[in-house]
């Protein structure tokens, strides 16, 4: 008999579930006879023919207290004495979302992003000249970055992956309750952690609920039958096509390859219907959550799980932590799609939830709109985009992007600086919470089309970033994101927007006494533009300045100017 680790590894007290579920992992285990030592008013033990996993299920006792109790495991005249260890949670009293409106968050690959070279990480596999493996990017190096982060003015830091894994970007997990070596260990996540709070930054965590690693040992031997859907005998990978949820067409066989089949040959695909699995994945967020105080997760391919099983998670992650945010990735870049399933979702998720779907159709109106070569119909895109909000439960609760570690580098698609700050400008006073992938303010173009190629290294730039600060698009974003913090307009505001004229796009924001007005030319010609159009906001109004330069711009005339290629965000007095 052999025991090789318990998950979760440790527990708490104060909890509002009672239920514990431990998953022992071992070698010889099954004929194993055992004694728990920690306070229960109900157990049930379970144990695999192949002698790998026994699954232990406690209600536990309202007697129980924070400290460490026995496990006691005896086969053939042999036992193994274990002490696990419950700890007092932590207060939770939230009464609004963790992540919001108010929140701007900088994405980063942890592979790709900083290094520190004093941290003895695993060097295994690491080639900075192939794309597709590890280059060394590390937690010690994104603590150093933090300060760069906080002075660019950003309110949380979303990290990709970094459990235990089998590839550089995180999404292949071997352990959930363990950090890869290549990126450093638990001391230094937690450091991590404690570092951005203590600058003000909230930390968002990626998860992954539908899929692990080919190497996790799940698949050397399943704790049960359909802990996973399908095997390695049968694979089927998924069809990528997740509109199948909510087509009112779709045939059963692709409804079901959507949610059922393997996210690649080496991600097998987990079954969250599976109450035991969905057990496991609760414990394993209140465990992050309760031991590095993460403030929200951002979920990779939510729309891949079955939906039922993800609405019941959340709702019981929610029972314990009212508010706390989760981000879903719901990659169809049409808003109807988006729109629709946060309405389903929300419907059946609990009144104290945060639920934040990712808009990939904001993404693609936005690129079009500063990427499309004829300008006839490009003046609309981003207004046709904000048309359909209506479609939304709540518009708000949406996060947008112009680019991130799936998608070729935003300035690799524009290359034009004057472009790129025009779509900062934008998308930090759009109705949404913005997202900004590191590297696209350092105009990075990625090297290739491949996913290896795009994640491009920005080690080089975290190093010096004190010498960044006078580089045009990062100055112009440190005072954009400045201005946004400070606003109550943009980060809580009500919008108004005109059909555009003369190829310029205008929209208002509003919050009780404050206006501001952004006006955006995308085409390549000076615009004047008639303030007539825009009376029923600027009457009684005499001037509006600039909000990043301090430049007063008189409503005297009848006219304003907008140079080709550039935003004005006015604050209206």
């Amino acid at each position: 008999m052999e025991i090789t680790k318990i998950e979760p590894c440790s527990w708490f007290v104060g909890t509002k579930s009672k239920e514990l579920q431990l998953l022992v992992y071992g070698e010889g285990m099954n004929g194993t006879s055992i004694d728990v030592g920690i306070p229960y008013s109900k157990l049930d033990v379970s144990q695999t023919d192949d002698g790998k996993y026994i699954l232990i299920k406690l209600n536990l006792d309202a007697s129980l207290k924070e400290g460490k109790y026995r496990l006691d495991f005896h086969k053939g005249g042999k036992t193994i004495n274990i002490e696990y260890e419950f700890r007092q949670k932590n207060m939770w009293q939230r009464q609004s979302p963790t992540i919001s409106n108010d929140d701007s968050i900088y994405m980063l690959m942890p592979d790709r992003f900083a290094k520190d070279f004093r941290i003895g990480c695993s060097q295994e596999g690491i080639d900075e000249n192939n794309p597709n493996t590890w280059h060394g990017g590390n937690i010690a190096g994104m603590t150093k970055a933090l300060d760069y982060i906080s002075w660019l003015g950003f309110a949380a830091v979303w990290h990709t992956p970094v459990f235990k894994c089998s590839d550089y970007h995180g999404y292949s997990i071997e352990d959930f309750y363990n950090i890869d070596s290549h990126f450093g260990n638990l001391d230094n996540y937690r450091m991590f952690v404690d570092s951005a709070h203590s600058k003000g930054l909230k930390v968002v965590m990626d998860i992954i609920l539908n899929h692990c690693s080919i190497n996790h040992p799940w698949m050397q031997a399943l704790p049960q039958k359909d802990w996973m859907n399908g095997g390695k005998e049968a694979f089927e990978k998924t069809n990528y096509k997740v509109t199948t949820i909510f087509d009112k067409y779709a045939s059963e066989i692709d409804k079901r390859q959507t949610v059922k089949g393997w996210f690649t040959e080496q991600m097998p695909d987990i079954n969250m219907k599976n109450e035991d699995v969905r057990q496991y994945f609760f414990q394993m967020a209140v465990w992050w959550i309760e031991t590095f105080h993460i403030d929200a997760f951002r979920v990779d391919t939510y729309s891949y799980v079955d939906m039922e099983s993800m609405i019941k998670w959340q709702n019981m992650l929610n029972e314990e932590y009212p508010y706390f945010s989760i981000i879903a990735e719901t990659w169809v870049p049409e808003p109807a799609f988006t729109a629709n399933l946060q309405n389903v979702v929300c419907k059946k998720l609990n009144k104290e939830s945060s639920f934040i779907v990712m808009d990939f159709a904001y993404q693609k109106k936005i690129e079009q709109y500063f990427g499309r070569k004829t300008e006839y119909d490009k003046e609309a895109l981003m207004y046709d985009h904000f048309v359909y909000d209506f479609l939304y439960g709540n518009a708000n609760n949406t996060l947008a992007f112009l680019d991130n570690h799936d998608l070729p580098r935003w300035f690799e698609q524009i290359r034009s600086k004057a472009k790129l700050k025009q779509a900062l400008a934008i998308l930090l006073t759009s109705p949404r919470i913005p997202q900004i992938y590191s590297g696209t303010e350092l105009m990075l173009m990625g090297k290739g089309k491949g996913d290896g190629e795009r994640r491009e290294d920005t080690f080089i730039q975290m190093d010096s970033w004190k010498n960044l600060q006078n580089a045009d698009v990062v100055s112009y974003l440190q005072r954009l994101l400045q201005f946004r913090k400070n606003s109550n307009a943009v980060r809580k505001g009500m919008m108004k927007h005109f059909i555009p004229q003369n190829g310029v796009y205008v929209y208002f924001r509003q919050y009780q006494d404050e206006k501001i007005m952004v006006l955006s030319n995308a085409t390549s010609h000076l615009c004047s533009l008639p303030l007539m159009q825009y009376s029923e906001e600027l009457d009684g109004c005499s001037f509006g300045v600039d909000a990043i330069t301090g430049i007063k711009y008189l409503f005297d005339d009848n006219e304003i100017e907008i140079k080709k290629n550039s935003v004005l965000i006015l604050k209206i007095q």
